[in-house]
């Protein structure tokens, strides 16, 4: 076993015929089989684009599901972890946020939300592809964009959906999720690649995390020479964490425009657009 949570086991596996190294996912057929197929049905989708792993098979055997699917190298936690000070340089944090956004990018164009952003859920390719980082378990995801193009209507309450140590603060508030609260939580986790950990690591109540997310600044959650790599002007009236990724890109040294990336305010601002 490789890898697992609450939603099945992973398993490393060969397949016979090609002789090659896959990522087995397995659970009960009891367990929410409504996870899986929601999950073979994304990866489907996303086949072909640069950040999601090949999808090999799926279906049933022995009142077990499971899914295929290309074998991955370390997560990016674990990879944070192994590194001296328990962090990644900026350098390497800002490099890694573009993969992610161009990740969610394909998604938000699917007009899915991912909705469980977080290192864990980001993890290497291995031989050639180990420099490409790849967006995995689309168990949590959700239609937002109906094929016809209209948003699907907000619900007044919505049950809580991702991680607490990332959601955004709307997902704390149970309100309906768009893209942005995905970028909110690629933004704690560039946070906690560059740091090391975010202020709120050991602490497991709902509401004072909530809180600490509503009352610190950027400037209180990074250390000087990350702030650098962000425009200064992203600090203005930030008492809401106001999310910095579209500043960030502009960068002049990473040669990376927004119009490259294809991400607009609007996508950063409003709750009911793709990245786009």
């Amino acid at each position: 076993m490789i890898g697992g949570g609450g939603f099945g086991q992973i398993y490393r596996a060969t397949d016979i015929d090609m002789g090659t190294v896959v990522a087995a996912k397995v659970e009960p057929q009891s367990e929410d089989a409504g996870r899986m197929v929601l999950e073979q049905m994304v990866l489907t989708k996303l086949v072909g684009t640069r950040h999601s792993p090949k999808l090999y098979a799926s279906g049933w055997f022995n009142n077990y599901n499971f899914i295929v699917m290309q074998m991955l190298g370390r997560n990016l936690t674990d990879l944070r972890k192994a590194q001296t000070e328990r962090r990644f340089s900026v350098h390497t944090t800002i490099r890694v946020g573009i993969q992610i956004v161009e990740a969610l990018k394909f998604v938000h164009d699917l007009g899915y939300l991912h909705r469980d952003v977080k290192p864990s859920n980001m993890c290497v390719g291995i031989g050639e592809h180990r420099r490409i980082i790849y967006l995995v378990d689309f168990g949590m995801t959700r239609q937002f964009r109906m094929s016809n193009g209209g948003l699907r209507k907000e619900r007044a309450y919505a049950a809580f959906r991702g991680t607490m140590r990332y959601v955004s603060l709307a997902v704390h508030e149970r309100k309906e999720q768009g893209p942005v609260d995905d970028l909110w939580s690629v933004y704690y986790t560039l946070v906690e690649l560059a740091e090391g950990s975010l202020p709120w690591r050991t602490i497991t109540e709902h509401d004072e995390i909530f809180q600490l997310k509503r009352r610190l600044t950027f400037r209180d959650l990074c250390r000087f020479d990350l702030l650098r790599s962000f425009d200064s002007k992203s600090c203005n009236n930030s008492k809401y964490l106001v999310p910095t990724l579209n500043l960030l890109f502009r960068k002049s040294w990473l040669r990376i425009s927004l119009a490259t990336l294809k991400i607009t305010e609007n996508a950063i601002c409003s709750r009911n657009v793709s990245a786009e």
